[in-house]
């Protein structure tokens, strides 16, 4: 039973440790976001966006998981800020299509090139030693690997 306890300790600090890393990167990107003018959602948008031709507000929200309100709000603050443009579906005229501007194609390279949360990971690994950050890619891979079999 103690082992069990201890097990259960060491499975109860792996999750909080991912949480924490993925609590410290979102940061870094909020960061980023906020260097450039926007909001976190709103760089989300922009770099899904920056990928296609163009896609319906309801493709976006259901890409980056965001609620219909909340997609919508942002989309109308990126119009207005001349970030992203709405057009006609040419197949179904209905339909809008959300597309980047100059402007937000430009907010997305720049953010690419800030990458904070990036930037930091490789401080990071270049102070632990990248051999190490190899080993803990591959052990987080088996991890996720494992976790997708699991269910309750």
């Amino acid at each position: 039973m103690l082992n069990e306890s201890k097990d259960y300790q060491k499975a109860a600090q792996l999750v909080m440790s991912f949480s924490e890393i993925a609590r410290m990167s979102s940061k870094f990107t909020q960061q980023n976001a906020e260097s450039l003018g926007i909001s976190l959602p709103q760089l989300g948008i922009i770099n899904t966006l920056i990928s296609s031709k163009g896609m319906s507000q309801k493709e976006l929200g259901e890409k980056l998981h965001i609620s219909k309100s909340t997609i919508s709000v942002n989309i109308e603050k990126l119009v207005q800020m001349g970030l992203i443009i709405r057009m006609e579906a040419e197949e179904d005229r209905r339909e809008v299509i959300l597309q980047l501007t100059e402007k937000g194609k430009d907010i997305s390279r720049t953010s690419a090139q800030n990458a904070y949360s990036y930037r930091a990971m490789l401080k990071a690994g270049e102070e632990i030693g990248m051999d190490k950050v190899d080993l803990l890619l591959e052990l987080h891979e088996q991890i996720r690997e494992k976790l997708k079999g699991i269910t309750f």
